[in-house]
């Protein structure tokens, strides 16, 4: 059975903290999307939020996150907010 691109029995990147969505308590919070085996290798959203509490702006955490992605996956497509 498939359901919105997903094969039957097929792990997800939604659940996987840090990976499409993570949040610290007074630091911030990120979102995103795009390929799951991907998001997964990198958890993205969790290395945003991580370089927000080190004082990184978040414009600049964002743009570093997606530089790791893009660094060994040129043709990625996905977002981070």
């Amino acid at each position: 059975m498939w359901t919105s691109f997903v094969k039957k029995h097929r792990v997800v990147d939604g659940p996987i903290a840090g990976s499409s969505a993570y949040a610290v308590e007074e630091v911030g919070a990120c979102c995103a999307t795009g390929d799951g085996d991907i998001m997964m290798r990198f958890l993205p959203c969790y290395q945003v939020v991580e370089s927000m509490r080190l004082g990184m702006d978040p414009k600049l955490a964002t743009k570093d996150a997606i530089a790791r992605l893009a660094k060994k996956f040129p043709d990625f497509l996905g977002a981070v907010v």
